[in-house]
C-alpha cells in the first residue's frame, strides 16, 4: 500500500480554496500523510471530497478500516470512495457511517436495493437523498411509512413525474413542501400546489413557481406566501411594486430592498 504524501502544490490549492489555518500549519511543519492528516482533522477529508478531491482512493480504503468511527465514516461519505470499500462499509456496526454509505453516489446498486428494506429510517433517508438511486428504489420510498424519508424522494431530482404527482398530495405539508421545490416538478403540480391549504406549501411554491403562477401568490392571503414570493428570480418589476403597497410591513420592506438594490 503506497504510503501518499501530501504535496506542497496540494497544500497550496486547499489554501486557495479557503482550509484552516490551523491544519494548513501542521502540514507544513513536515512532510504527512493522508492517513495521518485524517486522523488530526478527519473533517479535511469530507472538505477535500467538496473542494479538490486530492485524496487517493486506496487512502480512503484504510481510512474505511481505521479503529475511530469517527474517522471511518470520512471514507462513508468521500466521492472518491471505491464501490468495493463501500461494500464493506455497508456492514459497519456504526449506524452513521451505514447512513453515509446510503447516500454516496458510489454505492454499489446490491447495496443500494438492499438499504431500501432497512429497518432504521435514517439509512432509507439517506438512500432517498441519493442522486445515484435508481428509480425502482424511489418509487419503493415514495410509499415509506417515514415522512422524512417520503420528504427526501421529493427532493430528489431522479423523481419521476409520477412520483412528484403522488407525493403532492401526500399527507404530510413538509412532502408536498419539498415537492414544490424540485426543479422537475411539471407546471400543473406547481399549480395545484399553489392552492394547498397549507401556507408553507404555497410559500414553498411561491419560491420556485413560474411568473404565470407567481401572478396569483403575490395576492395571496397569507403574508408569509407573499414574502416567499420576493424569493422567486422570476418577479417582475410590476409584481415588486405592488408588493412595496402591501398591507405587511415585513413584505413591503423587502420588496423594496429587493426592488432598488436587487437583494436576494
Amino acid at each position: 500500500m503506497q504510503n501518499y504524501i501530501i504535496t506542497e502544490e496540494q497544500i497550496n490549492k486547499a489554501e486557495e480554496l479557503g482550509a484552516c489555518e490551523e491544519s494548513l500549519e501542521w502540514l507544513r511543519k513536515k512532510p504527512r500523510t493522508w492517513l495521518q492528516l485524517a486522523e488530526f482533522s478527519p473533517g479535511w477529508i469530507f472538505w477535500d471530497s467538496e473542494k479538490t478531491k486530492f485524496c487517493p482512493s486506496d487512502v480512503l480504503d484504510q481510512i474505511a478500516k481505521h479503529v475511530d468511527w469517527w474517522i471511518r465514516k470520512e471514507a462513508a461519505r468521500h466521492s472518491n470512495t471505491s464501490g468495493e470499500t463501500l461494500r464493506y462499509l455497508s456492514n459497519d456496526v456504526d449506524a452513521m457511517i451505514v447512513s453515509l454509505v446510503g447516500c454516496n453516489p458510489n454505492t454499489p446498486i446490491e447495496i443500494l436495493t438492499k438499504f431500501s428494506n432497512h429497518t432504521d429510517w435514517n439509512v432509507r433517508k439517506h438512500l432517498a437523498s441519493n442522486a445515484s438511486s435508481p428509480l425502482e428504489i424511489l418509487e419503493k420510498l415514495s410509499n415509506d411509512n417515514d415522512v422524512f424519508v417520503r420528504t427526501y424522494v421529493a427532493r430528489n431530482n431522479n423523481a419521476s413525474l409520477e412520483i412528484l404527482e403522488k407525493l403532492s398530495k401526500d399527507s404530510d405539508y413538509a412532502v408536498r413542501c419539498s415537492v414544490a421545490s424540485n426543479k422537475n416538478t411539471s407546471e400543473e403540480i406547481m399549480k395545484s400546489l399553489s392552492k394547498d391549504l397549507s401556507s408553507w406549501v404555497r410559500s414553498s411554491t411561491a419560491r420556485y413557481c413560474s411568473k404565470e403562477i407567481l401572478e396569483t401568490l403575490v395576492d395571496d392571503i397569507d403574508s408569509c406566501v407573499r414574502n416567499a414570493a420576493l424569493d422567486n428570480l422570476s418577479i417582475t418589476s410590476e409584481m415588486l411594486l405592488k408588493l412595496m403597497e402591501d398591507k405587511d410591513l415585513s413584505v413591503r420592506e423587502f420588496a423594496y430592498r429587493r426592488y432598488y438594490y436587487a437583494i436576494f
